[in-house]
């Protein structure tokens, strides 16, 4: 069936060599005849650089038979598991290309896009060329656009599966995780949140005056509780982040 309102595609794809030959296919799909007829790729592209780039092409044969094309920011890397996503919003007429959830290009189409409802392939060409070098692990197609953090929550369902970590461990001193039970362990009274970090385990926090665990969280009451004998390491440069739940400001 057509897609007309708009749609996403996703892909968990790793080339093993995308610089040759200059276009493979991660999915393609073609319909209909003029002037309804439409085409839409996913795939790489090596342009006169020699050096191959995420490629999003849509074509429309109407009246003015318009390509548009998105070619990603960034190279491909070979041998590296990749979180692509492809979308179009038909609504505001915007096509986005995300690299591992992260926005990556943008522009506006031409015109609207339809997916074909005649074929689609994965891995290669609808007339059996340009076959993909390489792995794909999955493919989504949704029949909307789906938003930013959509597209990043898709992508980080999956990353953990290829290799990616959930959290940035590199140069990581404290990490305290109520929703861990590693670092703490829910329904008990213990006083203790400790710290997931191995190397630094020694590091780690004690709840004063009787914060809980509650759903994930360690909830303060606004006005006595706090964490204490986090014995922390001198620093030059740091960064910081948390999740909160503030009740009121």
């Amino acid at each position: 069936n057509t897609i007309s309102s708009g749609f996403t595609i996703g892909s968990w794809v790793n080339f093993s060599n995308a610089n040759s030959p200059t276009y493979q296919k991660i999915i393609h799909a073609q319909s209909g005849s003029s002037p309804n007829a439409s085409e839409v790729n996913l795939d790489n592209y090596t342009g006169v650089s020699g050096s191959a780039r995420y490629h999003f092409y849509t074509h429309r044969w109407d009246s003015t038979s318009t390509n548009d094309v998105l070619t990603s920011s960034i190279l491909i890397v070979n041998n590296t598991w990749t979180h692509i996503g492809a979308v179009y919003d038909n609504s505001t007429k915007y096509k986005f290309l995300y690299i591992n959830g992260t926005p990556n290009v943008s522009a506006p189409t031409t015109n609207q896009i339809i997916w074909p409802d005649s074929g689609t392939r994965i891995g290669r060409r609808l007339n059996d060329t340009e076959p993909l070098n390489g792995q794909i692990a999955t493919v989504s197609l949704y029949n909307q656009a789906l938003t930013q953090f959509q597209v990043w929550q898709n992508f980080n369902a999956y990353k953990s599966r290829y290799g990616i970590p959930d959290i940035v461990t590199d140069g990581l001193v404290l990490n305290l995780d109520a929703g861990n039970p590693y670092s703490y362990l829910s329904g008990s009274s213990g006083t203790t949140w400790s710290n997931t970090v191995a190397v630094s385990s020694s590091i780690s926090g004690t709840l004063v005056n009787g914060p809980v665990y509650s759903n994930g969280a360690i909830t303060f009451d606004g006005v006595d509780d706090y964490v204490s004998s986090l014995n922390m390491p001198t620093f030059t440069t740091m960064s910081v982040s948390t999740w909160v739940n503030v009740k009121n400001i």
